[in-house]
């Protein structure tokens, strides 16, 4: 699916790339606050929750995007993070201590998971998750090429997997399979009921 396929309905500011992490960091901060409490108020009840320092660090390191309306206000939110594969076990992208890792060859991508895909409730409607997760694998797919781009949604979560599952046609692929395509198993650990969707080529 191409980003010209999905027609906002309104206009939102996107900022990502250079226009967020050019941002000071208590500005991201404040974003990230912003963001964490829309995922906590609107998230499935076992969505995960990232800190806003968490947040904060993937608008930072370009690994997120964010929109905001007319007023500035964040309006949605979504982030593609990538897995790496680390002496400890796998894990995800999400600190200053993995930047070193990464740079000292102690740490490698092996796959690049969307996440917290939020829109505030005001903004609903207006394909702007759709938009938000189009653009977030498309970006994924250009820092990370050749690596797959997943998306690991809670059941609960009936508007993620209305976003992934129907506007993106993004297929749902099972346990055992994701972790064959990608040498770990997102799910270990993790026990709420969830499906996994992987982006198409």
């Amino acid at each position: 699916m191409t980003v010209e396929a999905i027609q906002l309905r309104k206009p939102f500011d996107i900022l990502r790339n250079g226009s967020l992490s050019t941002q000071p960091y208590e500005a991201l901060l404040q974003h990230g606050i912003a963001v964490a409490g829309l995922l906590q108020a609107l998230g499935g009840k076992h969505t995960f929750h990232p800190t806003p320092e968490a947040l904060a660090f993937a608008m930072q390191k370009n690994h997120a995007i964010l929109a905001t309306d007319t007023d500035g206000l964040v309006a949605g939110f979504v982030k593609a993070v990538p897995w790496l594969t680390t002496p400890k076990g796998p894990k995800m992208f999400e600190s200053p201590e993995d930047v070193v890792l990464v740079e000292s060859g102690g740490a490698k991508p092996i796959c690049v998971e969307v996440g917290s895909l939020v829109v505030e409730k005001d903004n609903q409607g207006n394909n702007l998750g759709s938009h938000l997760g189009n653009l977030s694998a498309q970006h994924a797919k250009e820092v990370y090429p050749g690596l797959p781009v997943i998306a690991v949604v809670t059941n609960d979560n009936t508007a993620s997997l209305h976003v992934f599952g129907k506007k993106l046609n993004w297929p749902e692929i099972q346990r055992d399979y994701a972790q064959e395509l990608l040498g770990i198993d997102v799910l270990d650990g993790w026990e709420p009921p969830s499906t996994i969707f992987l982006c198409p080529n």
